[in-house]
């Protein structure tokens, strides 16, 4: 196993990086979860009960996602307010 130091996850993220320029770029599970920092678990929660864009599947065990559907997915977030009735708040005990 490798050991991850801060130089180590820093030229990952610095990798990633040229990726998101390109809006057609596929990104994996892994690359996702790095930019949106989601947990891959949450991601795919979320994309089982249609709050995250689906991928596309390439293989029965590949799927990728779109820049630019990401991109789309967080400017949704800009262009829709969250409404009161959306959020809920509870009351600590």
């Amino acid at each position: 196993m490798q050991a991850f130091t801060a130089g180590t996850i820093g030229f990952h993220i610095n990798q990633l990086s040229p990726k998101l320029t390109n809006p057609n770029q596929l990104l994996r599970i892994a690359e996702v979860s790095d930019f949106t920092s989601l947990a891959k678990s949450t991601i795919n929660l979320w994309v089982a009960q249609g709050k995250f864009p689906k991928p596309i599947l390439l293989a029965p065990t590949i799927k990728v996602w779109r820049v630019k559907d990401l991109h789309s997915w967080i400017d949704s977030f800009r262009a829709e307010p969250a409404q009161a009735s959306d959020v809920s708040v509870q009351a600590p005990l």
